[in-house]
C-alpha cells in the first residue's frame, strides 16, 4: 500500500497511520494498534479494558497476546460469520461513515470541478466523514443493538437463524422437535399392570385414529404457542424444499468459536501451535508436482489465504496452496475450484 494515503491527514495525536506491504491487516500491524490503543486508554491490572473484535488470524497472535496480558487488557472473539449481526460497528457505524465519506467526495468534487479522487485525498477525506459520523450516541446504540450492554440475550429471534437452514443436514447440537415419550411417562396413562395396559391399548386403537397418524398431524392448526420460526420454516420446507446432501460432510478445519483468547489455556495452544509450526515451515507445498517454496520472511509467513483469510503460517505441514495467476497472491487449494489454472475473485471481477 502506498504511503500516499496518509498525505493531508489529520494531525492529532490519537490518529495512527500504518501501511502493510501486501494490502493486508497482518499481526504487526494490529499489535501496533494495540499499543496506541494502550497509549491513549492508558489500561491497568486494576482497571482492565475489553476489546471485543472477530476472529481474524492476526487478532490471534501470541506478541498480541502477550502484550494484552501485560498490559491489562481482554481481548474477546466474536463467533464465526456473526460480525453482521454482533459487532457494534457493523451493526451501527460503518453504514453511516460510509455514507458520509460519500457526501465528503461529492462535496469534494463539486469544490474541485474536472478533478479526481485520488489516494492523496483519501485520508482528508476519510478524516471529515469520521468527524462527524463518530459520536457517543453510535457507540451507546452499537452495544444496545448487538445485545452486548446492557446485556440482552433474546435480542435475536428465531427468524435471524432461518439463514442457516441451507441444506436438510441437521446440525451438531440439534435437537429432534418430537417429543420423546420416555420424558413424559405420566401422561400415557397405563398402570403398571400388564393386562390393564393391554385393554388401554386396545380401547385406544378402537376408539379412533392413532395419536402418530400423519393425517391428523396435518390436519391440526397452529397452537398460539407456536414458535414463529417453526412456522417459518415449516412454510419454506413446503415450498421449496432443502438440497439433499451426498453424506455427511467432513469438517477439514478447526471449527472457530467465540473465546476469550488471552487466558491462560489459549496461551497454552498458541505456544504448542508456533512450536509446530516452526518445524513445519521447513517443508515444502507442492501443486501438481511442482515444488513452490515456502515463504521465508516474517511477512509472507503471515500472508492470507485469498479466500478463507487465514494465514500461512497456520496452515497444516501437508495443506496446498495455489497462486493466483495475474495478481500473484496465494489461497489454499482447497479454496479454490481445482483447475489447473487459478484466477482469485479479485482478478476475474476486474476482468468483468
Amino acid at each position: 500500500m502506498s504511503r500516499a494515503v496518509g498525505f493531508n491527514r489529520p494531525q492529532p495525536t490519537w490518529i495512527n497511520l500504518k501501511c502493510t506491504g501486501n494490502e493486508w491487516s497482518d499481526a504487526d500491524c494490529f499489535l501496533t494498534w494495540l499499543r496506541h490503543f494502550a497509549t491513549l486508554a492508558k489500561p491497568t491490572q486494576e482497571e482492565k479494558h475489553i476489546i471485543i473484535l472477530d476472529g481474524h488470524h492476526s487478532h490471534k497472535t501470541l506478541a498480541a497476546v502477550d502484550f494484552v496480558r501485560e498490559n491489562g487488557i481482554i481481548l474477546i472473539t466474536l463467533p464465526p460469520h456473526c460480525t453482521h449481526k454482533l459487532q457494534p460497528l457493523d451493526v451501527a457505524y460503518f453504514k453511516s461513515l460510509k455514507a458520509s465519506y460519500n457526501r465528503a467526495v461529492d462535496n469534494w468534487m463539486l469544490v474541485n470541478a474536472g478533478k479526481r479522487v485520488t489516494q492523496y485525498n483519501v485520508a482528508e477525506l476519510c478524516a471529515t466523514a469520521f468527524t462527524k459520523t463518530a459520536t457517543i450516541d453510535k457507540a451507546i446504540n452499537g452495544f444496545r443493538a448487538t445485545g452486548i450492554w446492557p446485556f440482552n440475550d433474546d435480542i435475536f429471534t428465531d427468524e435471524d437463524f432461518i439463514a442457516a437452514q441451507l441444506t436438510e443436514e441437521e446440525s451438531v447440537n440439534a435437537t429432534s422437535p418430537t417429543m420423546n415419550p420416555q420424558a413424559c411417562p405420566a401422561s400415557t396413562g397405563k398402570s403398571d399392570n400388564p393386562n390393564e395396559s393391554q385393554e388401554s391399548d386396545a380401547d385406544t386403537n378402537t376408539s379412533g385414529p392413532s395419536v402418530q397418524d400423519p393425517t391428523v398431524l396435518q390436519s391440526e392448526d397452529p397452537q398460539p404457542g407456536t414458535s414463529t420460526g417453526v412456522q417459518a420454516k415449516s412454510v419454506l420446507t413446503n415450498l421449496c424444499s432443502p438440497p439433499k446432501t451426498a453424506g455427511k460432510r467432513a469438517r477439514k478445519r478447526k471449527a472457530q468459536k467465540s473465546e476469550v483468547i488471552t487466558s491462560s489455556p489459549y496461551k497454552k495452544q498458541l505456544l504448542e501451535k508456533n512450536k509446530s509450526t516452526s518445524v513445519s515451515r521447513k517443508k515444502k507445498v507442492s501443486k501438481k508436482g511442482k515444488k513452490i517454496p515456502s515463504p521465508l520472511s516474517s511477512d509472507d509467513e503471515e500472508w492470507p489465504c485469498l479466500v478463507c483469510g487465514s494465514s500461512f503460517a497456520s496452515s497444516r505441514p501437508s495443506e496446498k496452496w495455489v497462486q493466483c495467476t495475474p495478481c500473484k497472491k496465494w489461497s489454499h487449494e482447497e479454496c479454490t475450484p481445482g483447475f489447473d489454472w487459478y484466477i482469485c475473485h479479485n482478478c476475474d471481477s476486474d476482468e468483468d
